[in-house]
């Protein structure tokens, strides 16, 4: 006769405390890892939305030039403006957005280029400033909205 030992119950707690320990050791750091992410990024997000009270430009000027709206734009601090929106129309809005960095103390020129159907309606351009927050990723500053008259 063939007589079979199984594992005792002692190894077998100690084998499921171990497998818990580990489960959680893997859980716990991932979720640190992950909280760590999470937190860097909240932080370089609220640092730009700081960044925003800082901001201060003025619009030199602004025509309508076919279906573009070319604007002279002067940045009055030295803080980078790496993005702008520009939107027209009041009951059919829209929005163009220009990527081109406006350096501290720089002025410099925008266009955007609007469809023909809308252009020739409207005789204001709303001016909404952005920054970079990560590559691809920028904040608007709404509150430092410009309405110019084109």
């Amino acid at each position: 006769m063939l007589k079979k030992k199984g594992v005792s119950p002692l190894v077998a707690t100690i084998l499921l405390i171990g497998f818990v320990i580990a489960l959680l050791l893997v859980v716990f750091l991932w979720g640190k890892k992950y909280i760590e992410e999470s937190a860097a990024k909240r932080g370089a997000l609220a640092e730009k939305q700081y960044e925003c009270e800082l901001i201060k430009y003025e619009v030199v000027s602004a025509a309508r030039q076919g279906d573009f709206v070319r604007t002279v734009i002067k940045n009055l601090k030295d803080i980078k403006i790496h993005k702008f929106s520009f939107v027209i129309g009041d009951d059919r809005t829209e929005s163009v957005d220009v990527i081109e960095t406006l350096k501290g103390l720089e002025v410099k020129e925008y266009s955007a280029r609007f469809t023909e159907q809308i252009i020739g309606t409207f005789s204001k351009v709303s001016i909404v400033p952005w920054l970079k927050v990560a590559p691809g990723y920028y904040v608007p500053c709404s509150n430092k909205k410009i309405v110019a008259n084109v």
